[in-house]
């Protein structure tokens, strides 16, 4: 639409400087042909154009002005081949202020809950806006603020310090950090909350963590028992976290060293036959493939259930 009104900007000048164009022809011959009549108190026979002295500035300033026409038609044409701006990007500059993150760390390490609120939804905000933003946040000790956070007993602030340490993780290079300093066990710990926005970017947090093809990431989430933590979501008619518990299952039997973890927990297992039979296609064909790589892997484990997957 916006091109659109450009051209049509572009030929209404272009419009205009031709008619003035067509008007300095006009003048022009006019004054060449001598039209005043005898009778004119302005008609002088020794001059030939003295009845059109008041013209002569007319031309003159006909010309520039359709030099600016044509200028200006030129720039809209222009504009329309090269037409990349976004009112965005106006607005965002504006939209996008945010305050010093270490600044915003202080306030919520020593202030109220209310402070801690603003600052753990900020920092969410801010950590949306690119990945040098996150690289900032871990370097400035954020992620163990985070960790923190959502550890607490503050609903909303769970529910802040959750999505943005799942959006946190979007980011590789972020991971190794925050599995160092405990975060992957506050995340399990996490989906036996009763909120279910919580459980959903707890599972969301640990999906990207286990997507990652590094070794220490998907044992990071299989240690200490972490299994029975995944196993309670499984179980759970969440719709929402079906699929990512999928891909995070499915990521795990594709780990040499976490499938041992999967086959020895039974129950696990028989979670997983059954959600090859549910409805969600999605959830269903990424449960196949893990049952598949089962199969390739540790047949024994397929074998003794193959009676229940008939059924699926």
């Amino acid at each position: 639409r916006d091109r659109l009104l450009m051209l049509l900007y572009g030929v209404g000048f272009l419009s205009a400087a031709l008619g003035d164009i067509a008007m300095i022809l006009y003048i022009v011959l006019s004054l060449i042909v001598p039209h005043c009549p005898p009778s004119s108190p302005y008609h002088n026979s020794d001059t030939a154009f003295s009845c059109s002295y008041r013209t002569w500035f007319t031309p003159p300033l006909l010309f520039l002005q359709s030099l600016a026409l044509a200028a200006s038609a030129i720039l809209a044409l222009l504009l329309r081949a090269n037409f990349k701006f976004e009112a965005g990007k106006l607005v965002e500059p504006t939209l996008t202020q945010t305050r010093d993150i270490e600044e915003l760390l202080e306030i919520a390490r020593v202030g109220r809950l209310k402070d801690k609120r603003e600052v753990t939804f900020e920092l969410n905000n801010i950590a949306l806006l690119g990945d040098q933003n996150k690289m900032q946040i871990a370097a400035a000790g954020g992620l163990q603020l985070l960790i923190s956070l959502a550890a607490g007993e503050d609903e909303v602030t769970q529910e802040y310090a959750t999505e943005a340490m799942a959006e946190m993780l979007t980011f590789p290079s972020v991971q190794p950090d925050f599995i160092s300093q405990g975060g992957v066990g506050t995340l399990c710990a996490l989906l036996h909350c009763h909120n279910d926005y919580v459980v959903e970017q707890a599972v969301y947090a640990l999906s990207y963590i286990t997507a990652s093809c590094h070794r220490g990431n998907r044992m990071a989430v299989v240690e200490e028992n972490r299994l029975d933590d995944l196993l309670l979501v499984a179980q759970k008619d969440i719709s929402a976290t079906q699929l990512a518990i999928s891909k995070i299952l499915h990521d795990l039997v594709s780990c040499d060293e976490a499938i041992g973890h999967v086959t020895s927990h039974d129950q696990l297992l028989d979670t997983l036959v059954e959600r090859a039979g549910r409805d969600y296609v999605q959830t269903k064909l990424l449960t196949l493939r893990t049952l598949e790589q089962l199969a390739k892997k540790q047949p024994d484990v397929i074998l003794d259930r193959v009676s229940v997957l008939w059924w699926c």
